[in-house]
């Protein structure tokens, strides 16, 4: 689904990142937003002794690894460069990336990136196809900070 304007887009990503943190409460009953706008991270996810810092993108067709885009009065444009303060998410500023997408209404499927894996990916988005394979599936959520399992992760998308 695509949206009319940038204000439209706001509002679903605000809406989403709600129907991310209902849909995951049940099995992460501590998980909450971050308290606010500014953060690096959209979502706290308590799992054993450690959070897991999750990013919610709308994923119509693809999963995003870029933040920043969102235009605005403060923004600085520099001739020849789209947005100078796009940047791509890194295990400096989220541990996950979750990608929702709507099916119809009350429906959504999640996918699971885990920031490591983006590290080691040349690229500023993925395609939901290709991460077909963690949609729904919690443990690419909890296992985000494994090195191994993210490893194996990137090598199930590369084929290396």
């Amino acid at each position: 689904m695509k949206y009319k304007s940038g204000k439209q887009a706001s509002i679903a990503g605000i809406a989403n990142e709600h129907i991310v943190l209902g849909i995951l409460l049940p099995e992460f009953p501590d998980a909450m937003l971050s308290s606010h706008q500014q953060s690096s991270h959209d979502m706290i996810i308590p799992s054993g002794d450690d959070f897991i810092r999750a990013q919610i993108k709308t994923a119509d067709t693809s999963v995003s690894f870029s933040g920043g885009s969102r235009g605005g009065v403060d923004r600085t444009y520099i001739k020849g460069k789209n947005n100078p303060k796009t940047y791509k998410y890194s295990t400096e500023d989220t541990d996950v990336v979750i990608g929702i997408k709507p099916l119809e209404i009350g429906k959504y499927d999640l996918f699971f990136v885990p920031s490591l894996v983006i590290g080691m990916l040349d690229q500023k988005s993925i395609a939901n196809n290709k991460v077909s394979f963690t949609k729904n599936n919690y443990e690419y959520l909890t296992k985000a900070k494994d090195k191994k399992f993210c490893e194996a992760m990137y090598k199930l998308l590369t084929d290396k």
